[in-house]
């Protein structure tokens, strides 16, 4: 799920580079700095997405932010970006889709399908039973790099073919 959801989607719709990040305990998140998943202090979620408890914000002409992009590279191309918030039982979510391209992303844009892709991408967490079992103790002092380590292989990477290609 992982896979698709960071590698493919940013193909199928043309953007550079897509991340995921979960609000979650901070001691876990050195263990998963070179996952594809971002770890965010809790609240972070809620300040990226400037105080609104809008499920999108499109945002068209930015710097990156250190906080969602994992590379220094990603950071510096990084122009404009869509925020998908994702609600779980014990934590919020996050799925940015990034591009180079300032404008390709704005606030006057219609933001229905992605409302629609990130419900889609709740329920598919949801319904993934080691996903599942994760996300509702992640409270606990359970170690998640054993469950990252048997569920994303090290191999993939945080930025999408569409990126490597340009």
């Amino acid at each position: 799920l992982i896979k698709i959801i960071i590698g493919e989607l940013p193909v199928l719709l043309d953007v550079d580079h897509a991340v995921l990040c979960l609000e979650g305990s901070a001691k876990n998140y050195h263990v998963l700095h070179d996952l594809p998943i971002r770890f965010l202090k809790n609240g972070s979620i809620e300040k990226l997405m400037n105080g609104t408890d809008q499920p999108v914000l499109l945002r068209d002409d930015i710097n990156g932010d250190t906080l969602l992009y994992p590379t220094t590279t990603a950071v510096a191309l990084v122009r404009s970006d869509a925020l998908l918030r994702l609600k779980f039982s014990k934590t919020t979510g996050l799925l940015v889709f990034a591009t180079r391209h300032p404008g390709y992303f704005d606030a006057e844009q219609g933001t229905d399908f992605l409302k629609f892709m990130g419900r889609v991408i709740e329920k598919m967490c949801i319904r993934d039973r080691a996903w599942a079992s994760w996300l509702s103790s992640l409270d606990s002092s359970r170690d998640i790099s054993n469950f990252m380590a048997t569920r994303v292989p090290p191999s993939t990477s945080c930025t999408s073919r569409a990126m490597r290609s340009r």
